[in-house]
């Protein structure tokens, strides 16, 4: 296989970086509830090859939020670095994110994230019903008049989810 040079424009940047910190760009606004330790069993078995996505515009990661908590997972009880996850020099996990071609808007930045969750899920053949046991809905209701706003956002993305996939 051939590698080609490409001269300019919105292209995508590979760069290791440290688990805690990869933790810390997790977007909060991530409704998705994640199986981890059945990620963290699929990381073990197959390596870490699914690198998270950061965003510029949304300044923060719409896309691998599980497999860093899978990670981290693996990493707190003891496991062995998994094929693909590299050490810093002291020994610190690191962990390949993909950088660049960040989204026009913050708007833009959700859908992405939406989309890029769930466009697997609705080829799955789940209904609504499934798609929605996937999201976090009972926090939500436990919820301090602080977080609101995250609620009202979560709430927002669980309706479009709804609209473009089974609405």
């Amino acid at each position: 296989m051939d590698t080609v040079q490409i001269p300019q424009g919105d292209l995508l940047n590979l760069n290791y970086v440290r688990l805690d910190d990869a933790l810390d760009m997790r977007w909060p606004g991530n409704p998705k509830r994640h199986d981890i330790p059945a990620l963290a069993q699929s990381i073990k078995q197959h390596g870490f090859r699914d690198p998270s996505i950061y965003d510029g515009t949304l300044g923060a990661i719409p896309a691998g939020n599980g497999r860093l908590e899978a990670l981290a997972y693996l990493r707190d009880t003891g496991e062995e670095t998994p094929v693909g996850v590299g050490l810093d020099e002291t020994g610190v996990w690191c962990v390949p994110m993909i950088f660049g071609a960040d989204a026009a808007s913050q708007a833009a930045a959700e859908a992405f994230g939406v989309d890029h969750n769930n466009l697997t899920i609705a080829g799955a053949g789940f209904t609504a019903v499934e798609t929605a046991r996937l999201w976090t809905t009972a926090d939500t209701l436990r919820c301090s008049n602080a977080s609101r706003k995250k609620t009202l956002r979560s709430s927002q993305l669980m309706m479009m989810i709804l609209k473009r996939f089974f609405i």
